[in-house]
């Protein structure tokens, strides 16, 4: 409990540590490149709207997160990246200035990182659980004097004029670094769509017939790495969370029935061994 408590109590988010992060995600993101799933998934991101949160890269690698420099263990994807302009880039055009561009998108990887973990892993936004065979008041014991010391950091920041109190790097770049990687986490904070049980918020959805050559249904064909012969249909259907209970329960059942007799008809006419129904 000690130890768990401490990961929120005082982290130490090293370099080490971030660069070894973004390698096992690189790894990850290697690793889905031969999932036939994971293909059909990114293909179909391509298809939605480009403005849309649905068309975002989902995982990431070495190249999207640049916080590794290894300059004497240079692979495919390393190559890649120098052969490529970094979003990120933009952002350090006014403050790496001294040649060493690939160490700053690194500490800015690693500048967002912290504020990412100061904008949003504060108290209020976290519930610790504890089950045991213990009483109620020995649990309380055990957990108040080690969660209960986890720190408010983005307001403690905000008390001292946006300067991180935990850090000891005072360097003017590291400063600037700090500031445009807090503004990236704050951007961010906001962009996700608004979820909503009223009929005020508007349903944006990913996929129109207008961004998909003006007309429905789109029929993609993919060759697969597997010898596998698949069907997957999506059907994008708006929030049900405005609507009560019997009802949701009613139409998703309506829509069930439908799709499966759909699936009925394309199983007489083709020879498919798998049939997979997916919402979005």
């Amino acid at each position: 409990m000690d130890i768990f408590s401490n990961f929120f109590v005082d982290p130490l988010f090293t370099k080490s540590c971030t660069q070894r992060e973004v390698n096992a995600v690189d790894s990850e993101n290697s690793k889905n490149l031969i999932s036939d799933g994971r293909r059909r998934w990114q293909i179909l991101k391509s298809l939605a709207d480009d403005k849309h949160h649905f068309s975002k890269f989902s995982t990431g690698n070495r190249i999207t997160l640049p916080a590794c420099v290894d300059e004497g263990n240079a692979d495919s994807n390393d190559n890649e990246k120098k052969d490529m302009k970094h979003p990120l880039e933009d952002i350090l055009k006014d403050i790496s200035n001294d040649g060493n561009l690939d160490e700053d998108l690194a500490e800015l990887v690693r500048a967002t990182l912290l504020a990412f973990h100061v904008r949003h892993y504060r108290p209020h936004n976290m519930t610790a659980v504890m089950i045991g065979p213990q009483t109620l008041d020995e649990l309380e014991e055990w957990a108040l004097p080690r969660f209960g010391l986890i720190p408010d950091r983005w307001l403690m920041n905000k008390k001292n004029g946006d300067k991180d109190v935990n850090n000891n790097d005072t360097s003017e770049k590291w400063k600037a670094i700090q500031i445009a990687a807090a503004k990236l986490v704050e951007e961010a904070s906001s962009d996700a769509p608004p979820v909503s049980d009223k009929e005020t918020v508007e349903h944006n959805s990913a996929f129109r017939p207008e961004l998909q050559g003006g007309k429905w249904p789109v029929i993609l064909t993919t060759k697969p790495i597997q010898s596998v012969r698949k069907l997957v249909l999506f059907f994008p259907l708006p929030p049900v969370l405005n609507l009560d209970q019997s009802a949701t329960s009613g139409e998703l059942q309506c829509e069930t029935v439908l799709l499966f007799d759909l699936s009925y008809l394309v199983l007489t006419h083709l020879p498919l061994s798998i049939i997979s129904l997916v919402w979005i």
